[in-house]
């Protein structure tokens, strides 16, 4: 054979495996390699930064409190405060938000283990809630008639809220997350200010938790609205009457009246007459000598033709939020 071609097949040889070897064994880089490191859990207190859909209460929805610049915009910051995320992301309390964690626990297990796991907390979750707002601390030392007496209503305060847990995203579960976060958000998912923390023993509650409607009374016909818009009525707490032939209507309003003093802030919760502490049914004497048990409405309204625009939980000694 010709030299000159032996020669070339050498090259050619050579030039193939310096283009094959690469691709066989994978190029050599240097370095040493490290753990990714991941955000801590949600911690009580930490908020929602954007709201999720209506529906996250009937699925279990991803979250995080890492770095958010790895989604896409869609995914994560809603491009107006009325539009939902797909993913809940977690931060600081830094004005608006679209809600808040009251409670977080530790679930091992693949997705449906998770997905069992709150739906088995969620009486758990609610909880949580009522602890976080302060109506726990409320109801526990509510005050009884006196003489040792028991109170004559149960009284059942709640807030216009709804709450759903939120599992760890796809990398934080690969990762061994495995915490489950409560989320407490207002009823409608959009943003609000203030937070909900003790609003009920001490605090003050965003507009957007409160129960307030158009007329000045209770009625089938009764229409609801954001405490933030302007209405006439707020209420304080739904409540029973087990015993109705050891009560008198003037007990069930002497009692719905502290309960006012303790959710608004103030001892005198009429504000000096500017409001008017409300119980129903009206006819409540003649219930409580027909029927065996009762349930009344616990609530504040305003007299004449004047409107609110703000609750009146955690008022204090400011001014009723009266519209101007």
């Amino acid at each position: 054979m010709d030299r000159r071609l032996v020669g070339a097949l050498l090259v050619m040889v050579v030039l193939s495996a310096a283009i094959v070897l690469p691709l066989i064994t994978g190029r050599r880089v240097a370095g040493v390699g490290s753990p990714a490191v991941l955000p801590d859990p949600p911690k009580l207190g930490t908020c929602l930064l954007y709201p999720l859909p209506a529906e996250a209460d009937d699925f279990l929805p991803d979250g995080t409190s890492g770095d958010l610049s790895d989604y896409r915009p869609a995914d994560i910051v809603p491009t107006n405060p009325y539009q939902s995320a797909s993913t809940a992301a977690f931060g600081p309390c830094n004005g608006a938000v679209a809600g808040e964690v009251v409670d977080v626990v530790q679930v091992a297990g693949d997705a449906s283990a998770r997905r069992a796991a709150a739906a088995q907390s969620d009486v758990r979750c609610r909880a949580a809630v009522l602890t976080y707002a302060g109506l726990i601390d409320v109801t526990r030392t509510f005050p009884d008639r006196g003489g040792g007496e028991a109170n004559p209503v149960r009284w059942d305060p709640t807030l216009n809220g709804r709450h759903f847990w939120v599992q760890p995203d796809g990398l934080h579960r690969a990762a061994g997350g495995t915490w489950l976060a409560c989320v407490l958000t207002p009823r409608q998912p959009v943003l609000y200010t203030g937070s909900v923390a003790g609003a009920f023993s001490g605090g003050s509650l965003p507009d957007r938790f409160g129960v307030c409607w158009l007329q000045p009374d209770v009625s089938p016909s009764m229409t609801a609205v954001d405490c933030g818009q302007p209405h006439r009525s707020e209420l304080m707490s739904l409540g029973t009457v087990a015993d109705t032939t050891k009560v008198t209507a003037a007990d069930i309003t002497s009692s719905c009246r502290q309960l006012a003093t303790l959710f608004v802030g103030r001892d005198d919760p009429t504000a000096g007459g500017a409001l008017t502490v409300a119980v129903n049914p009206d006819e409540l004497a003649d219930r409580l000598r027909m029927e065996p048990a009762v349930d009344v409405t616990c609530f504040l309204t305003t007299g004449a033709d004047r409107r609110l625009v703000g609750s009146l939980v955690g008022l204090g000694d400011r001014p009723v939020p009266f519209e101007r």
